[in-house]
């Protein structure tokens, strides 16, 4: 009899561990993620650490679009679109979920400071040569905040414009002019010297990292995970605000 029950027993035991085992691959995360990422976040941040997420779970698909352009989720088919903006956004449909302020900075190459001399006012920046991501009419505007709160507003004519931020790292990098760029795009060549900040404790004004997604989206494993681990990864500018 007890040689019988303990094989009950087992058979029970494994019984529930089948049962387990379909239970977990059930809300294991699967399927593919819509993504939709801004570029210079893709070719930073979120580029760098995607390989991690996927390789953590590996039933897990995704499909990112990287465009600076505003999706329409629902339209699109899109599960989260990741955004850096100066406020939330309010979408009313959609689920937000904030990650967080990531800074910018003035930053400048040594070689162009030896050239032109380190500004010491706000008002030394317009003689600067500037690299920008738009000007109109040859113009272009930052919008500075000081260590007091005060703003300024600063209009400088750029030597050079280019609408991607990786374009004017490299012509920050080379001498070409001054700029402000994300705090995450230029940790490591601050560290290494390569990038020297402008003005320190003049900035723009941060933006907030966040996600949007439909709510239903939302409630899948895979997306749910996704949203998870890029708190996790906070985009971390890699500086001491």
């Amino acid at each position: 009899g007890e040689i019988y029950h303990r094989h009950c027993m087992a058979m029970r035991d494994e019984a529930d561990a089948a049962a387990d085992a379909v239970a977990q691959a059930q809300t294991e995360p699967r399927g593919t993620i819509r993504i939709a990422c801004p570029v210079t976040l893709a070719q930073t941040t979120l580029g760098e650490v995607m390989p991690l997420f996927l390789a953590r779970y590996p039933l897990v698909k995704v499909d990112m679009r990287v465009s600076n352009r505003v999706v329409d989720l629902v339209e699109e088919g899109v599960d989260v679109a990741l955004r850096v903006r100066l406020t939330l956004d309010d979408s009313g449909t959609l689920v937000v979920k904030n990650f967080g302020m990531t800074r910018s900075l003035l930053v400048a190459s040594p070689q162009q400071l030896k050239r032109q001399g380190y500004p010491a006012t706000v008002e030394d920046l317009s003689r600067m040569d500037s690299v920008s991501m738009s000007a109109s009419d040859g113009r272009a505007v930052w919008h500075l905040q000081g260590p007091d709160g005060e703003v300024r507003t600063v209009t400088h004519q750029p030597r050079y414009v280019a609408d991607d931020l990786l374009t004017l790292k490299l012509a920050v990098l080379g001498g070409t002019g001054i700029s402000v760029l994300p705090a995450y795009m230029c940790a490591d060549e601050m560290r290494q010297g390569q990038l020297l900040p402008v003005l320190p404790g003049w900035a723009p004004h941060p933006g907030v990292f966040h996600a949007v997604f439909p709510s239903r989206r939302g409630m899948l494993p895979a997306v749910r995970r996704f949203l998870d681990f890029l708190e996790e990864h906070h985009l971390n500018d890699g500086l001491q605000a």
